[in-house]
């Protein structure tokens, strides 16, 4: 990503299941601690992040703790959004 205002979507199997990352070039500051708590469910900020959190527990209630969303800082500036999920088999 070179140019200003890129995103990137990338999804990929893993050995658990499929990892979807979506990817910016962002240079604004973020603030991974208050998200991972929000994931957590453990900021009790009325109103914050409500949707994200909603995400999270629909996603490990359905399928574990070992899946759901997660954020990070992306090397070269910017935030990477990742969301794991198992692969579901049918025959």
């Amino acid at each position: 990503m070179g140019e200003d205002g890129e995103i990137a979507v990338i999804a990929s199997m893993t050995e658990s299941g499929v990892e979807i990352r979506v990817e910016d070039n962002g240079y604004k500051e973020t603030d991974y601690e208050a998200i991972a708590r929000l994931l957590e469910g453990d900021d009790g900020s009325a109103g914050a992040g409500y949707g994200i959190r909603n995400v999270q527990q629909r996603i490990r209630l359905q399928f574990g703790a070992e899946y759901g969303l997660s954020y990070r800082a992306r090397k070269g500036g910017g935030t990477v959004a990742r969301i794991a999920l198992p692969v579901k088999r049918e025959l």
